[in-house]
C-alpha cells in the first residue's frame, strides 16, 4: 500500500504528513516545512490510510482498496477500519529554507509499506496487543 503522493505540490494534510522536530520538542508540528533548534533533528511523519474496502487486498495503483478517515470515520467505499500505520523519517538537519526532496518540492511526502509478517505471527500480535489494547511493548515469541 502506498501513502499518498510523490508528485504533490502542495500540502497533502496532517491525516498524510506532518513534519516536527521531535516528540520533546516545543516547535509546533506543521504540514510544511519547519525550522529546528539547534541540537533537535527535523521529522516527517507519513501517515498510512486507515480504512479498507474489504475486499481487495491490493489495487492497480497500491491506493484505490485503502482510503483516510474523515473525523474519526471510515468512508462508506471503505468501511473496515485497520490499525494506523505510519513511517517516521528522521533527518540530520535542522530544516529551514532552500529544503527540498530528490522527487520534488516539500510536499511530495510519501511511504509504501509491504506486509511480509507470517500469518501466524501477525495474528498473534493483532489479537493479544491491538485488539486487547495492550500498552507495553509486545514481542513475538
Amino acid at each position: 500500500m502506498i501513502a499518498r503522493n510523490s508528485a504533490a505540490t502542495s500540502v497533502q494534510g496532517t491525516r498524510v504528513t506532518l513534519w516536527s522536530c521531535g516528540v520533546h520538542s516545543h516547535v509546533r508540528r506543521s504540514t510544511h516545512v519547519i525550522t529546528c533548534p539547534k541540537g533537535e533533528f527535523l521529522h516527517l511523519a507519513v501517515f498510512f490510510p486507515q480504512c479498507w474496502d474489504g475486499r481487495h487486498l491490493d489495487s492497480t495503483n497500491h491506493r484505490s482498496h485503502i482510503a483516510y478517515m474523515w473525523r474519526g470515520k471510515c468512508p462508506s467505499g471503505h468501511p473496515v477500519a485497520v490499525p494506523t500505520l505510519e513511517e517516521l523519517y528522521r533527518y540530520p538537519i535542522r530544516g529551514g529554507d532552500g529544503l527540498s526532496f530528490s522527487s520534488g518540492g516539500l510536499y511530495s511526502g510519501r511511504a509504501d509499506f509491504i506486509n511480509a509478517w507470517t500469518p501466524a505471527a501477525l495474528r498473534k500480535l493483532v489479537d493479544g496487543c491491538l485488539d486487547e489494547l495492550v500498552h507495553r511493548l509486545c514481542r513475538p515469541s
